[in-house]
């Protein structure tokens, strides 16, 4: 009976409140996701039906965690819609809606510490128009992060430890340009590519004085 109180404590926090036993089903599936008795079961699923859906959450028997949370359609769990979250231990790792079984909208992955790692964005027939990828300094600030959309633009942008930006760059294939800057927010380098061959390449002083190459490596050479 422990584990039926596991499932449903778990669906109470998922739903505010299970209305009646009576709507719940409960499943007890073996590592395979197999259904088997509850005395070899190593996961545990409820499913609860409210108002023409069907919620539902399943549980690691052994360590009482939620894996997932979702909602569905049908009562055969085929068809998912709605918001659905993935958990590993205490943690949510991912998160996203679902809408005539095909994810929409932002869908969002973080990291075991907690930190958002990947965010992908699609459109209402499920396929992908952009993604983002962030990484972090090892103070867990954001150090890049980087978006590219269906048509192969991407954007770029760096931050030191502090948060301050360091770089930007926008990309299309072979053609785009960065820009870097100093600490007080003045361009410090700007570059244009195309074809993958770079064009133009600037530089300044923190600010913003234009110097060619050999003036700015002397510039450099002379600063304190």
């Amino acid at each position: 009976m422990r584990a039926v109180y596991i499932l449903l404590a778990t669906l109470a926090c998922f739903l505010g409140k299970v209305h009646a036993q009576s709507d719940t089903t409960v499943l007890y599936l073996d590592s395979s996701m197999h259904i088997v008795p509850i005395g070899v079961a190593v996961y545990g699923q409820a499913i609860v039906r409210k108002d023409k859906m069907y919620l539902t959450a399943l549980v690691d028997l052994k360590t009482s965690n939620t894996l997932y949370t979702g909602s569905y359609k049908d009562k055969n769990l085929s068809t998912p819609e709605g918001l659905f979250e993935y958990f590993t231990g205490k943690n949510r790792t991912m998160r996203g809606y679902y809408h005539n079984g095909r994810q929409v909208g932002s869908w969002k992955k973080w990291d075991k510490e907690g930190l958002l790692i990947d965010s992908v964005g699609f459109d209402d027939n499920g396929l992908v128009v952009a993604e983002a990828k962030y990484n972090y300094h090892t103070n867990r600030t954001l150090w890049r992060r980087v978006v590219e959309n269906d048509e192969g633009v991407k954007i770029s942008v760096e931050f030191d430890s502090a948060q301050v930006l360091v770089s930007r760059g926008k990309f299309s294939g072979g053609d785009g340009e960065t820009f870097t800057y100093y600490a007080n927010g003045k361009t410090k380098m700007h570059a244009v590519f195309q074809n993958n061959s770079q064009t133009l390449f600037e530089f300044f002083d923190e600010n913003g004085k234009k110097y060619n190459k050999l003036e700015y490596q002397e510039y450099i050479k002379a600063k304190p």
